[in-house]
């Protein structure tokens, strides 16, 4: 669980490092690469047949697999309009907004110090998108935009998962997902024009050393206001995820 947030948050740098290849292009190998690895996952480790286990997903499946395609594409495409830090923070909203939509579609019972976190998360973000609009800077508004998407998605996706009893398997619906996104940017991504290099980056590809890593290795500087807007948010899922564990620890 650790290793997978740490290659997870390189995406930044590849993408700044990409020589040739287009957003959609990286769209296109990235999911290709994601997709195979998890049907080799299927086929050679849980020993079941891909293409049965992704046909048995139903609806379900096939509604997750959507939404993982729509949060594959709208990575890579905020990336390449706004810097990694902006799309990181926006996308770290995702369990807040899984708890909003699980309160209005499942009913679920939702502490007041969420709804607090809510509140400022949301304050955070509003900071971030202000100072976007004040700067005239269109294209880092975009960027957060399209990163937008990615937390709403995932909430659905969260919450069909609840909404389906736990049936789900969600290892099919990554395959799906994956050939979804991959159909989605193959138009926008001919002629292929990715180096050698690009797809040696892309084949190795989320919210705190994303960030890190754009700075470290690609020279991208967070703005004043994505520091204090990514910081209320921040703040507000750890506020949240600390006063959860005390009545955890208490009751054992």
């Amino acid at each position: 669980m650790v290793a997978a947030p740490v290659l997870w948050s390189t995406a930044g740098v590849v993408t700044r490092h990409i020589e040739r290849a287009t957003p959609f292009e990286q769209v296109f190998w990235r999911s290709l690469f994601a997709g195979a690895f998890v049907a080799a996952t299927l086929f050679l480790v849980m020993k079941r047949n891909p293409w049965r286990a992704v046909s048995g997903a139903g609806w379900p499946g096939l509604l997750s697999g959507a939404l993982w395609g729509v949060m594959f594409t709208a990575f890579v495409l905020a990336l390449s309009l706004t810097t990694t830090v902006n799309t990181l923070v926006v996308m770290s909203v995702s369990p807040l907004l899984t708890v909003v939509l699980a309160r209005l579609v499942l009913s679920d019972p939702v502490r007041m110090r969420t709804w607090l976190a809510a509140a400022a998360a949301g304050a955070g973000i509003a900071w971030m998108f202000g100072a976007g609009l004040s700067g005239q800077n269109a294209r880092h508004l975009s960027g957060m935009l399209v990163a937008l998407a990615i937390p709403f998605a995932s909430a659905i996706n969260v919450v069909t998962l609840r909404a389906a009893a736990g049936r789900l398997d969600l290892v099919p619906a990554l395959v799906l997902g994956g050939a979804m996104s991959c159909a989605i940017s193959l138009p926008f991504a001919l002629p292929f024009s990715a180096a050698p290099r690009d797809l040696a980056l892309l084949g190795l590809l989320e919210v705190v050393l994303g960030p890190l890593w754009a700075w470290l290795g690609a020279g991208e500087i967070p703005a004043d206001a994505t520091l204090a807007g990514g910081t209320i948010v921040l703040l507000a899922l750890i506020s949240n995820e600390l006063a959860g564990i005390r009545p955890a620890r208490s009751a054992a």
